[in-house]
């Protein structure tokens, strides 16, 4: 469910990023960032523990590789919060990194 809330921090950082209020701005979204991946991975965990809900032919190697992808999403996330404090550009660089990141497939091995 926070993963509606991304318009309003991100409108926030669009009318605050270059003003004095901009690293607050960069702190709200990426520390929503964080809530959403910390989020994920609680229901990611859930949902692939024991393959459960997942399907009965669902692929194992890529259910492991896509958490090992996803474990370090909510720590980056943090970095880019932190980061918001000391650069705005660069805590909006990483969740930018990040976003693209995570919208490509993990890569199977």
């Amino acid at each position: 469910m926070f993963v509606t809330l991304v318009p309003f921090p991100t409108a926030l950082l669009a009318e605050h990023i270059a003003q004095p209020g901009g690293s607050t701005a960069a702190a709200v979204c990426s520390g929503t960032f964080v809530f959403i991946a910390i989020l994920f991975n609680v229901l990611w965990h859930y949902a692939s523990h024991g393959g459960r809900p997942l399907a009965r032919d669902y692929d194992r190697v890529a259910a492991a590789t896509t958490t090992k992808q996803y474990r370090f999403g909510p720590a980056l996330y943090l970095v880019a919060f932190a980061l918001a404090f000391a650069s705005v550009p660069a805590s909006v660089g990483l969740c930018s990194c990040l976003a693209a990141f995570f919208a490509w497939p993990p890569r199977v091995s």
